[in-house]
């Protein structure tokens, strides 16, 4: 084998670990399903501000159990590993005073799915 064939396989061989690496910290395809748990950090925004108690991090939710208000749940089933995304919910009408009934966006960054 010559040198040059080599420094081709060689070449490719690296591009190859550094392409596989990329996938797996990107989630690699990792995808959130329902009755899955998933570590997310989470801020919630009402007109445009941050608003009190809408903040967590590291934050450990069961898909599908129900424990977010109606809507959350189902928009972050779906997300892949890395992923940051708006989920856009209307509190209910019967909720804590102020949110009752407001339209408020939260910005969900997964950071990992427990198997």
């Amino acid at each position: 084998m010559t040198n040059k064939i080599k420094i081709i396989i060689g070449s490719a061989l690296a591009l190859i670990v550094v392409v596989g690496l990329s996938f797996a910290f990107m989630g690699g395809g990792n995808i959130a399903r329902n009755g899955q748990t998933v570590i997310i950090d989470f801020a919630g925004y009402m007109d445009g501000e941050r608003f009190d108690g809408g903040t967590a991090y590291s934050f450990p939710l069961t898909l599908g159990s129900g424990m977010f208000v109606p809507g959350f749940e189902e928009q972050v089933v779906g997300m892949r590993i890395g992923e940051v995304r708006d989920v856009n919910i209307t509190f209910p009408e019967i909720y804590h005073e102020g949110l009752a009934g407001r339209d408020v966006i939260f910005r969900v960054t997964l950071h990992n799915i427990r198997r």
